[in-house]
């Protein structure tokens, strides 16, 4: 199937409601739609079908088997897909089912309430060709020897995914994410290395080399005009380090890079791998001037008194609690209750995984100081930030034009 019109099967126990569910795929572009009325026929069709489906698209209360049966049968046959659900049951009951689809392995791109609506519809297809788009290379296996040669060329480049304030929606700063530029295999993501480079205990230097890139290249973009500051993440691995805070110092400094412009993102539960030692280099580090941002709030081990005694300056909330939250009731609440708590700690707040209107719209109303997801950026090489300005500008001078109407 074409990007644009993926094949659906959708399962429904009510005709009125599958016939409109049809209805909307047809008008979405879906060419190739399969019908079943509950869960034993979804599966009788995937047995059958002569193509596995793009999509599938469930009723969850249906006689028989329901929805929930059916995900467990299906990941029992190795039957995985990505899937939408549609119901008119608790909230709650939906948000658990999403989990619980997610920890047996399936992608779900969203859940949409009876009677269903063409722009529901139509976000979780977005979703679905976000999924689709081609991956970066995955590599033939990685041995530590790669991994070295990988350090000792520079193939390990920085690029970067913009942030921008929610009050201007200009762009702030950006967040440093690792490629890994390969002479044969091309681009690797950072989820085929990242971890090796942990195990091989490489994690460190590959940091301060992209550290090293990604401020020369910024520092030849503040020479063009722009002015922005920078996000390294920081491994669990490498915070409880003797010597790690003096060795940031000291890379700013050769570099002549202000402490205030950068921050280092750190996981909840990355600051207990060695609590002394981590809260020793963290406050050495806040003395100096450089940002800490606790990242992915909301998904680790944290607890109050943790978030207390860490020096952190900033909170990263996890996509998790902020993408779709203007459509659930308990998640916005969830979102509002830490965009508050931070503030009265004095935090500045980032929102990551704003992917649509609503959810910048939903940030913007909080007060969450900064923004990053799709609807803002996806990552970028340096090469590709001036250019993406210069459009994000025009893209805001439209959008106040829109929003006067």
């Amino acid at each position: 199937m074409s990007p644009h019109a993926p094949s659906m099967l959708i399962a429904d126990d009510s005709s009125l409601q599958l016939n409109h569910a049809v209805e909307l795929c047809v008008q979405c572009g879906c060419q190739v739609i399969w019908q079943a009325m509950n869960g034993e026929e979804v599966l009788s069709l995937l047995q059958t079908l002569p193509e596995k489906p793009d999509i599938l698209l469930t009723d969850l209360e249906m006689p028989g088997m329901d929805g929930v049966e059916l995900l467990r049968h299906m990941a029992e046959s190795n039957q995985f897909m990505p899937i939408i659900f549609m119901s008119s049951t608790d909230e709650q009951v939906l948000h658990t089912v999403e989990a619980a689809a997610a920890a047996y392995g399936f992608p779900v791109l969203g859940t949409l309430q009876k009677p269903m609506k063409l722009e529901g519809l139509e976000r979780a297809l977005e979703r679905f060709h976000m999924l689709n788009r081609p991956p970066m290379s995955a590599p033939p296996p990685i041995d530590e020897g790669d991994l070295r040669r990988a350090l000792e060329r520079g193939e390990f480049v920085p690029w970067f995914q913009p942030k921008v304030t929610t009050r201007s929606g200009l762009f702030q700063s950006a967040e440093v994410l690792a490629r890994w530029q390969h002479p044969e295999h091309g681009m690797i993501a950072p989820v085929y290395f990242i971890g090796l480079l942990e195990q091989a205990g490489l994690i460190g230097r590959m940091t301060e080399q992209i550290m090293t890139q990604a401020i020369r290249e910024a520092r030849q973009l503040y020479a063009r005009g722009l002015r922005f500051g920078l996000a390294v993440n920081i491994s669990a691995e490498n915070l409880p380090e003797a010597g790690f805070a003096e060795r940031i110092k000291q890379l700013l400094a050769q570099e002549s890079f202000p402490p205030a412009q950068m921050t280092l993102e750190i996981t909840e539960s990355g600051v207990m791998a060695d609590l002394a030692r981590s809260l020793g280099a963290l406050a050495r580090l806040r003395m100096a001037g450089v940002g800490i941002s606790i990242d992915d709030y909301g998904t680790g081990n944290a607890t109050l008194q943790q978030l207390m005694r860490t020096p952190c300056s900033e909170l990263k909330i996890d996509r998790s609690f902020v993408n779709g939250a203007s459509r659930r009731p308990q998640l916005r609440t969830l979102l509002e209750s830490t965009v508050d708590m931070a503030h009265r700690l004095k935090l500045s707040v980032v929102a990551e995984g704003v992917e649509d209107a609503e959810d910048w719209k939903l940030v913007q109303e909080l007060g969450v100081e900064l923004v990053q997801g799709f609807f803002v950026a996806r990552p970028m090489p340096a090469e590709s930030i001036h250019e993406w300005v210069r459009n994000r500008h025009e893209w805001l001078h439209l959008w106040g034009k829109i929003q006067n109407l």
